[in-house]
Parts: structure tokens; C-alpha cells; sequence
């Protein structure tokens, strides 16, 4: 059985308006250009406790159609650091592609301690009708922003919509332009159009509401191999 993929996100998130076009971010740094914009639609089941206990810790579960052949794809969202429910946020992303049905194994292994033997159910379904637009520093991709338009599904019947745009870095950015440097210039460019504050939560929080919002249990660390040594025992004893 294949190992799941395991990524670092770095997004940065902002809201929009319906009327909200995308602006020409080239030129926004030197050496910033942009490609053509990638259009997709897709449909996103997520899974967690039936009290939420895992978005309730910033951690999401989902599968998603739409951005390939494959039958589907897995993703288990983890915060990497404290703020990673905040507007900018540093996420470990693993990844397994599969067809829908129940978790994978390989994805509910790390947050066994958090769902503390609950078994993961449906419990949202969302609809999203994404642009990519995918952004070069020196003709390498570097970054993407995602102008998402969002549908919250009950059976077949939309509930609820909104907008979101996302900055997320693909990249260590070429041409002496830093990460920080780059989010800040896309974003100023965003903001300058009239992209506004982000909501707060993820996706799947402004999809649930308040009930989202009840205050967490204690976080249960994901250990990489340059993790400190109590970030890799807390997950040990956790596992």
C-alpha cells in the first residue's frame, strides 16, 4: 500500500465579492509574470467526527474530484504551527489519490488520537468552481492564486455561497524575490482591486457555521524528522 504524500502549504487567504475580477498581477515584483488561468469545478466531500473534534483542531479530511484523471483524491490537512487557522497559514498536507468511500487507513493513522476512536462520517459536501492563476518569477512557477466560488450542498440543493481567494506558495521563488517578499506583493496587488479581509476558518468551517467554532481539544503535533524531540514523542505517545 503506497505512502501518503506529505507537503508543507503556505496559503494566504483573502474574500471577494461576487463582481470580483482577478487584476494583472505582472510586474507586481520584478521578474513577475504570469501564466494562462486553469478552470475547474470541483466537488469536495469532508469527513470528521460527528462533533467535529478534528476541524475543531484545525485539522481537515476530505476527498475531492475534479483535478485529474484519477477516480478522486485523498487529503489530510494538519497545522504545522499555532496559527495554522489563521489568515496565513503553514499546513501539512498529505495526500493519497483513491476513489470515495471510507478514509484511508494511511490518513486516519495520524489523527487516531484526535478522533479518539469516533468513526469519520460526512459532513459537509462543497462545490467549488475554482480559476487558477498560476504566477512565474523569472518564467518558474513560484505561486498560485485561486479565485474559488464556493457552493455548500445539502443533497442536491445549494444552502449557501461564497467567495475566496487564495495566495499560496508552489515554489521557493527564483530571481532574489523571498516568499515573503512575493505573498506580499500579489497580495497588495489583490488588496488594491478590492479583495478584502479574509472569514475566518477554513472552507469547511464557513461551510458548518457556529458549530465549528466550539473550542478545541489539545493539538496533537505531526513529527517530521527534523521535528524537536517532544514534538516527536507527543506524536509517538499519540499514534
Amino acid at each position: 500500500m503506497p505512502t501518503p504524500r506529505i507537503d508543507l502549504e503556505r496559503e494566504w487567504k483573502l474574500s471577494a465579492w461576487p463582481d470580483f475580477a482577478l487584476p494583472d498581477l505582472s510586474g507586481a515584483r520584478p521578474g513577475v509574470t504570469t501564466a494562462d488561468t486553469i478552470d475547474r469545478i470541483l466537488d469536495a466531500t469532508y469527513f470528521d467526527a460527528a462533533d467535529l473534534r478534528l476541524l475543531r483542531v484545525g485539522v481537515t479530511l476530505r476527498h475531492r474530484t475534479g483535478e485529474g484523471a484519477t477516480p478522486g483524491r485523498w487529503t489530510l490537512k494538519v497545522p504545522a504551527d499555532p496559527d495554522g487557522t489563521g489568515p496565513s497559514m503553514r499546513r501539512h498536507e498529505l495526500t493519497r489519490p483513491g476513489a470515495a468511500g471510507a478514509p484511508p487507513a494511511a490518513l486516519l493513522r495520524p489523527v487516531r488520537a484526535i478522533l479518539r476512536g469516533a468513526e469519520p462520517v460526512a459532513v459537509a459536501r462543497l462545490r467549488t468552481r475554482r480559476r487558477v492563476l498560476p504566477v512565474l518569477v523569472d518564467g518558474e512557477p513560484a505561486a498560485e492564486v485561486t479565485d474559488d466560488e464556493v457552493a455548500v450542498l445539502a443533497g442536491d440543493t445549494v444552502c449557501a455561497r461564497f467567495r475566496e481567494l487564495e495566495v499560496e506558495l508552489t515554489a521557493p521563488p527564483a530571481g532574489g524575490v523571498g516568499p515573503s517578499g512575493l505573498s506580499d506583493a500579489v497580495i497588495a496587488r489583490l488588496r488594491r482591486a478590492g479583495a478584502a479581509e479574509p472569514q475566518p476558518g477554513t472552507k469547511l468551517a464557513r461551510a458548518l457555521g457556529p458549530r465549528a467554532y466550539i473550542p478545541s481539544d489539545p493539538i496533537v503535533a505531526l513529527a517530521e524528522p527534523t521535528s524537536r524531540v517532544d514534538v516527536a514523542v507527543q506524536a509517538a505517545l499519540s499514534s
